[in-house]
């Protein structure tokens, strides 16, 4: 598997996706808090092998790149 995680800021909300590149399947995705995001990417790196991580250049981008720094 190559896991990645997709994440499209914003202001209030974040959407994520767990997906398996190689496959095109999509493993989990979720809507949370801009707040809370890094909580559910932890947990998806312990539970899984993630290879990358792709942020989307919209609203609050730094912010999240700096949340998971």
């Amino acid at each position: 598997m190559s896991l990645f995680i997709s994440i499209d800021p914003g202001t209030q909300k974040c959407g994520l996706l767990l997906a398996d590149i190689k496959s095109g399947k999509v493993i989990q995705a979720a809507i949370v808090s801009t707040k809370t995001f890094s909580n559910i990417v932890s947990l998806w790196n312990q539970d899984y092998q993630i290879r990358k991580i792709i942020i989307g250049d919209g609203t609050n981008c730094k912010y999240i790149e700096n949340e998971l720094k």
